[in-house]
């Protein structure tokens, strides 16, 4: 899970590649998109809040445009999943 700067949206990864943005104050879903075809294993949000990175275990990594969803760009051709430590 990680928060977008202000604190007021959580954005969390899901079991079937799905990403959600959630109101931190109500605890409602804001919105969701699917990311990857399996689980999208990790998520990252830029420092402005713009943009959210992804990692799957669909031999992925994508960038997305946090405010609509939008699939910015992905970096295909890797041989395993894609993951990475804090």
């Amino acid at each position: 899970m990680e928060a977008l700067p202000g604190g007021k949206t959580l954005v969390t990864a899901h079991r079937g590649g799905i990403i959600r943005l959630w109101d931190a104050t109500t605890g409602k879903e804001r919105s969701s998109f699917p990311a990857h075809e399996e689980v999208a294993q990790r998520l990252a949000v830029s420092p402005n809040g713009k943009i959210l990175a992804t990692a799957g275990l669909d031999k992925t990594a994508k960038l997305w445009d946090a405010a609509t969803g939008k699939e910015l760009h992905s970096l295909e051709g890797h041989t395993g999943n894609v993951c990475w430590t804090a």
